[in-house]
Parts: C-alpha cells; structure tokens; sequence
C-alpha cells in the first residue's frame, strides 16, 4: 500500500497529538504549541503520512533543515498501525527527503534503547548506532536510555542504490 507525505496543517495537530498518545512509551509527547511551532519553522518539516484512502497512518518531524554542516535529524517517526510497512516507507521517504531535498551529509535520530522494532527498522535501512545516552529520560518512576542512530549520505545512496542526485 502506497503511502504519501504531506505537510502538516495546523487543523490536524488534534489528530497528530492523538498518534502520539498512540505510541506511547516510544515517543515523549509534544503539546499542540510545540507542533505549531515546527509547523511554522523554515528549518523543520512536519508531514502526516496518508494511505490510498487518505486515512493518516502516521507522521513524521525532521529538523535542521539548511543545517550549514548538512546535519538532519529526523526527530519524530509515528506509525499508527505498526507491522504494515508504513515505517519502512516513511523512513525511505525521510532519507529521500534529507539526502534529495535538501542534499543533507547526514540524517541522524534518537531512539529508545528498548524499542526493539524501530531499532531493527533503523538498521535495516542502514543506519548506524553511533552512541547511548544513559538514564537520560525520566518517564513516570523510571530511567530511560538513548541510542543516537545516524546514515551518511554516501552509506545512504550505497544502501539504498541511489545515485547523487
């Protein structure tokens, strides 16, 4: 099933904060002003990703966008209905996004040291675990640690095939 990304309006931040709820503990939630804010930012994209019916399946942040070293963070990836692919698309269309786009040297991320499936998908693409940070997170009475993930532009066209664009 084909999936597309489409800049996020602002009427649909209900439904944004809603997915993240959804993925809870994966995500630290953002209120509706954060999403606003990187809505309006010339330096951050925030897409809702739709399938074929226009059902919203998830949605995505990227930021540093025109970073002057090339560095981009995909800061958020949610996926509404996990086990359908959706995240292996979103991630291709955010590298595609980064690398083409915007001619990114690097995409880089971070993810929770228990999130066994975003983790797999992660190194599926080709990223690669650059680091922890230990009990950075306090969630309710507990500790939380962090992976930082990244792909080089060359790794990511060697990958996945790509010629420079």
């Amino acid at each position: 099933m084909a999936v597309s990304v489409f800049p996020t309006r602002t009427e649909e931040i209900p439904q944004v904060v809603a997915m993240e709820q959804e993925a809870l503990p994966w995500v630290c939630p953002f209120p509706a002003t954060r999403h606003e804010a990187l809505i309006a930012d010339p330096s951050a994209f925030h897409g809702i990703a739709r399938d074929e019916a226009g059902t919203a399946v998830g949605f995505l942040i990227l930021e540093g966008l025109g970073n002057p070293d090339g560095s981009v963070m995909l800061r958020r990836i949610v996926v509404r209905t996990p086990g359908h692919g959706f995240g292996s698309r979103l991630m291709r269309w955010a590298m595609q996004f980064a690398f083409d786009r915007w001619q990114a040297h690097r995409l880089w991320l971070e993810v929770f040291t228990d999130n066994v499936a975003a983790i797999a998908l992660y190194e599926k693409m080709g990223m690669q675990r650059e680091g922890e940070l230990r009990e950075c997170i306090r969630q309710g009475d507990r500790w939380r640690s962090l992976y930082y993930y990244s792909i080089l532009e060359r790794e990511y066209r060697q990958k996945h095939g790509m010629a420079h664009a």
